[in-house]
């Protein structure tokens, strides 16, 4: 939601560009970002990106990694192999405790922005409330169907 910028979706980076690009018509005056924010929201549209998409040198470095060749491959051709850990090396839970506090620092800092934008658009300072509710109904689901199937071109 921070990072993406594909024509279908909804993010931060791609709400300020709209607000940069309608800024006179919408009459506010919105912050360059400086390039601390600049590198956040790139490095979240390589996350999504990175994360969304299996990329081919990842299969690549995989393979060459992994030595696996041709021979292997005929080996296993009938045999998916899906790995499942019982327990991981400390270094690697090191590794991934360092990324989710970067990623959310970056989140923090790219927040902060976000506000300065919506008081900026409309003119305000504003406060966000939380409001508790005892059960999400599956209802809701309706809104998520419908969208799916705008996405898929079917009518409603």
């Amino acid at each position: 939601m921070i990072g993406d910028e594909t024509r279908i979706a909804v993010s931060y980076r791609k709400f300020r560009k709209i607000l940069n690009k309608n800024k006179s018509e919408l009459n506010i005056e919105i912050e360059q970002l400086p390039e601390n924010e600049l590198q956040i929201l790139n490095d979240f549209n390589q996350h999504r990106n990175w994360g969304l998409h299996i990329p081919e040198s990842l299969l690549r470095q995989k393979r060459e990694f992994l030595k696996i060749d041709e021979k292997v491959i005929e080996k296993y051709k009938n045999n998916v192999v899906v790995p499942y850990y019982d327990y991981f090396e400390i270094k690697y839970l090191e590794m991934l405790n360092s990324e989710v506090k970067d990623v959310l620092s970056g989140i923090n800092i790219i927040e902060q922005r976000i506000f300065k934008d919506y008081s900026a658009l409309i003119g305000e300072k504003f406060s966000v409330e939380i409001e508790q509710q005892q059960v999400k109904p599956y209802a809701l689901m309706k809104i998520a169907e419908a969208s799916f199937n705008v996405q898929r071109g079917k009518s409603t």
